[in-house]
């Protein structure tokens, strides 16, 4: 069953039916499908096709120019692979840096930057393959007293990610613990002194780990099952409204991420799509 990945569209041969990012809005479902409704139709059609989000950004022309494109990418490698000699390289997918440019969302993609000369040459064949509108985006940095790494700060960041504790802002902190099972994730108050009542002070770390905590599932590119245990608040809105605005921070994700429910336990229950192992992992692995 092979994938075959676009900017807008995803082209399956295992399951043939039509689907649409859960992401994307009504408005959007609706006229994307009148678009694909002659190609979805098609009764001899050989394989299933799935709209992303970042098709909500594109015209119809932009989408069926990519549908043609993995179409061709199919034939090639499922039909065309047939007759090949033994040991022939088929088809090949991009590498990881192609698929983190071409899986961004226009929206959210400022600057793509790196200090590679090979890097920077592929990427740049690729937008002006695929997304010329975005090839001002695209910056070569070229500065041998300050080399990029040091710029950006990557080994202080990668040094916090392995750590377990992170502190908020307020003076509260989580504890993210990752099993072979599951991840979990403590909120406590720590530092944190509210002048007001104890149970607005708990609200306000609440909010303010939420955010944190979708930023850290990014950062850590955590997923799978995620335990979250909150500190305990007794008003039942403010429970809805902590449930309301970790859904909200996750819909920011580029990665499928649902907030679940709330056991008996006040346990909050998160599920986040693999795509990539977890970065400590991959840190690891080097």
């Amino acid at each position: 069953n092979l994938n075959f990945t676009g900017k807008y569209l995803v082209l399956t041969t295992g399951d043939k039916k039509f689907g649409l990012s859960s992401k994307l809005s009504n408005d959007d479902r609706s006229r994307i499908s009148k678009w694909m409704e002659a190609e979805v139709n098609r009764p001899d059609k050989e394989f299933g096709i799935i709209v992303r989000t970042n098709a909500a950004d594109a015209s119809k022309e932009e989408i069926l120019k990519e549908l043609e494109y993995l179409k061709g990418l199919y034939h090639k490698a499922a039909v065309d692979g047939r007759s090949r000699t033994c040991f022939s390289c088929v088809y090949r997918t991009e590498p990881f840096y192609i698929s983190a440019v071409r899986d961004a969302n226009s929206r959210n993609l400022e600057e793509i930057i790196t200090d590679i000369p090979e890097i920077s040459r592929q990427i740049s064949d690729y937008l002006n393959s695929n997304s010329p509108e975005e090839k001002e985006k695209l910056r070569f940095y070229d500065d041998k007293l300050l080399p990029l790494y040091k710029l950006y700060r990557l080994e202080t960041v990668l040094e916090e990610i392995q750590h377990e504790k992170v502190w908020l802002n307020s003076g509260g902190f989580l504890v993210i613990q990752q099993t072979e099972a599951f991840v979990s994730i403590d909120v406590n108050s720590g530092k944190f002194t509210g002048k007001k009542k104890m149970q607005e002070t708990y609200r306000k770390i609440n909010l303010e780990a939420a955010k944190e905590i979708a930023r850290q599932l990014r950062l850590r590119n955590l997923s799978g099952i995620i335990l979250i245990d909150f500190i305990n608040m007794e008003n039942q809105d403010h429970q809805d409204e902590l449930f309301h605005v970790l859904q909200k921070y996750l819909r920011k994700d580029p990665v499928k991420a649902k907030a679940v429910d709330v056991t008996p336990l006040h346990i909050l229950e998160l599920t986040r799509k693999k795509v990539r192992k977890p970065v400590i992992e991959e840190i690891r692995e080097l």
